[in-house]
């Protein structure tokens, strides 16, 4: 399946470097050898339905005589399909102990036997483990809670409170045999309600807002024997994410996609076109039928095992035009990787930005566009720690009236990078005097809203060098330690739009996370965090402000 699928609607557990490894990179296994053939495709849709018909009505002839009988003294007894339920079977007597979830002791439950239908892990029609009709048809259902609690101070003065609530509930239909195949059909809808009550962002007054996060349907088009190479098309609102680090464009928005593998799933692929929609800007849900005039298309592919095994490169090219305000044209060329090299976990992204922006706000006036992007960073595993290092550059644009614009800019990115949101600087928005000098969830010095604006390259670009240190102190404990030094590229922007000569020097963002799963799984997540920028002189020359704290609380449970 594709190396970089998420499902973007629902809250990660940790933003970054938890897993180290690209999706689906395979880790160096080798090939299953096979007999050479000429590959032939297998179209799925109608042509799958009427094979499917002809494989059951051969299934209900009767077989031919067999010329071995059972042994003497053997108890044949008739199933009915493959999803029978075995007896319970509790070799050490502990599943009836007040300790049911064996924290602390080893043990084992060879054969739980059935489960109520609350119970996601047991074997559950509703989580898409057992057929609802027939053999092939299946349902999941998933539903996700994700609450924050964020206190932190403004740049600049003033404090606020922000307490956001989500609800997102899923409803997941697929029919075919999926262990070796994608379905031959899928359908998906996601629903979510949101609460917001913030002292600043929505006036101290609690926001209410339900939306349509995800509504799409995926037909298979055609399967190349004998790999189980395929070629899908998924149409709708869906979750669709650039690169592996979402540094350019993430998000779930309307548009089709062309995706598939070949070459024994060696190789994924994706042709994409989206017509965004706008955005509600207090919960960041999309507003069905409010159209934002920003159109992207997208195509890139990804190599597993590329030079070293276990590493995947994935080279993309992402096409934006936005006529909503102005007219602005870019095309995104990257070059973007993940994976292991030896025992490092290593991740990188190149990019390089062309295009037009007529009638820049900043500039004054019309500019091409040439802005560059690279990022690396490495991980290195000790046992139950590992240390991590980062690095970012992002071009910034030097003399805002010569018409041409260098600094470098997302769509709508959301990167998970270098401590992810645990850091101050991420995690929050800069807004001094009016003007917005970055988003939340962001780590581009942008000078625009990123939900509503077009992108703009006319701004001060970033360096940012990062160090890290990561401990699983249990299976239910792990604890995040992050540093990071930020720096303004060229600050000609920032000098036209605050008025007055800024310095470079942003300051270093310090941060202590730790996240708690008391179940040992993902199904309930706790994760707090502190954070402090300790601003450098650039940042002073802004705000004035002294050091900015932060101090957030998440809780996340999932069916």
């Amino acid at each position: 399946m594709d190396a970089r699928e998420r499902e973007t609607t629902l809250p990660a557990s940790r933003l970054g470097r938890a897993d180290g490894a690209s999706a689906g990179s395979g880790q160096g296994e080798p090939f299953m050898p096979c007999v050479p053939s000429i590959a032939r495709p297998r179209f799925g849709g109608l042509a799958a339905f009427l094979a499917s018909a002809a494989v059951v009505q051969a299934q209900e002839s009767p077989p031919p005589p067999s010329s071995q009988e059972p042994p003497p003294g053997a108890l044949l007894e008739p199933v009915e399909n493959r999803y029978f339920a075995l007896p319970e079977y509790d070799r050490y007597g502990q599943r009836g102990r007040l300790n049911p979830f064996n924290v602390g002791e080893i043990g084992e439950y060879p054969i739980v036997g059935a489960r109520p239908w609350w119970d996601p892990y047991g074997v559950n029609t509703l989580k898409g483990d057992k057929p609802i009709w027939g053999e092939n048809t299946f349902l999941r259902i998933d539903a996700v809670s994700a609450s924050v609690f964020d206190r932190h101070d403004f740049a600049g003065d003033g404090k606020e409170t922000d307490v956001k609530s989500d609800l997102f509930l899923s409803f997941d239909l697929q029919y075919g045999d999926t262990v070796f195949r994608p379905p031959t059909w899928r359908a998906r809808v996601t629903i979510a309600h949101d609460i917001r009550n913030a002292d600043v962002a929505t006036n101290g007054t609690a926001e209410n807002d339900d939306a349509l996060q995800e509504a799409f349907g995926e037909v298979l088009l055609a399967e190349f024997d004998p790999h189980f190479d395929f070629l899908s098309l998924r149409a709708g609102r869906q979750a669709f994410a650039s690169d592996f680090r979402k540094f350019v464009f993430a998000d779930a928005n309307d548009g089709a996609r062309l995706f598939g593998s070949w070459e024994k799933n060696r190789y994924q692929y994706d042709v994409a076109y989206f017509d965004l929609a706008k955005k509600d800007k207090f919960s960041n849900f999309n507003q069905t039928g409010n159209a934002r005039n920003q159109e992207i298309l997208t195509g890139d592919v990804f190599m597993q095992d590329a030079i070293w095994r276990g590493y995947t490169l994935e080279g993309t090219a992402l096409w934006v035009t936005d006529h909503d305000v102005r007219n602005v044209d870019l095309l995104y060329l990257g070059l973007n990787g993940q994976g292991h090299i030896g025992r490092f976990e290593v991740s990188h992204a190149l990019y390089q930005a062309i295009g037009h922006d007529a009638g820049n706000p900043i500039a004054g006036r019309s500019v091409d566009v040439s802005g560059q992007m690279a990022a690396l960073e490495v991980a290195y595993p000790v046992d139950w720690w590992k240390v991590v290092t980062s690095g970012l550059y992002a071009s910034g644009d030097g003399g805002t009236g010569n018409g041409t614009a260098h600094g470098f800019d997302g769509v709508f990115d959301n990167p998970d990078f270098a401590g992810g949101a645990f850091g101050f600087w991420d995690r929050s928005n800069f807004v001094v005097g009016g003007q917005r000098l970055k988003n939340g969830n962001s780590l581009y010095p942008n000078l625009r809203t990123k939900n509503f604006d077009a992108p703009n390259f006319v701004n001060p670009g970033l360096l940012l060098l990062h160090a890290g240190w990561e401990g699983a102190l249990s299976n239910q404990w792990t604890v995040f330690a992050d540093s990071l030094w930020l720096h303004f590229v060229n600050t000609d922007s920032l000098d036209q739009q605050f008025g007055k000569s800024v310095g470079s020097d942003i300051g270093v963002d310090l941060s202590l996370a730790a996240q708690y799963r008391p179940l040992g799984i993902d199904n309930v997540i706790f994760t707090s965090g502190v954070s402090a920028l300790l601003p450098g002189g650039g940042l002073r020359d802004i705000a004035g402000s002294g050091t900015l704290f932060g101090f957030f609380v998440t809780a996340t449970f999932a069916f």
